[in-house]
């Protein structure tokens, strides 16, 4: 009996276990296709966005937290240093351009990044300025950003004395 004939019979004898074997490698070669993909746009998007300065200066501490941290606003600030420090290394021989991060706190889940308008103006990934998809850089001096979020900042120190009183009111009780 020829063998291609013994083994389509079995095929069709085991129909659920060769749909369900058939299923599971089809499924196996999808994961690992799409394991393969996402590791390379990771990695190609990493590569990217480390390739946005060539030198990351920072407050003492370790170098891996200053990249997650300036880089990928992943992991805690290990500080600021002195804005004249940042002139300093600004104005040095060889230092193209140079741009200040300061990473605070969070508002609604988003982080709060400041940085000056020479990141946006120099910054290039793969020889290609940034640019916006939707929006434009802000364009803001500090007085004015203040002034324009007042209100923000007048609903966080009423809420702020708020809590100063509740936790007086507490402490008076006992």
């Amino acid at each position: 009996m020829n063998v291609i004939k013994i083994v389509f019979r079995n095929l069709r004898k085991r129909r659920l276990t060769t749909a369900l074997t058939s299923s599971t490698v089809a499924l196996g070669v999808a994961l690992f296709s799409v394991i393969g993909s996402l590791r390379e746009a990771s990695q190609q998007g990493f590569e990217r966005t480390a390739a946005l300065c060539d030198t990351l200066v920072g407050a003492k501490g370790d170098g891996l937290q200053l990249t997650l941290n300036a880089l990928y606003h992943l992991s805690f600030s290990q500080g600021n240093f002195p804005v004249q420090t940042y002139k300093d290394i600004a104005n040095l021989k060889g230092v193209q351009w140079a741009s200040p991060l300061a990473l605070g706190d969070s508002y609604k889940n988003y982080r709060i990044v400041g940085i000056t308008s020479e990141f946006f103006n120099n910054a290039q990934i793969q020889n290609d300025n940034l640019i916006f998809s939707d929006g434009r850089a802000f364009d803001y001096s500090a007085e004015s950003f203040f002034i324009d979020h007042a209100s923000f900042f007048d609903e966080h120190d009423e809420h702020d004395e708020h809590d100063e009183h509740d936790e007086h009111d507490e402490h008076d009780e006992h």
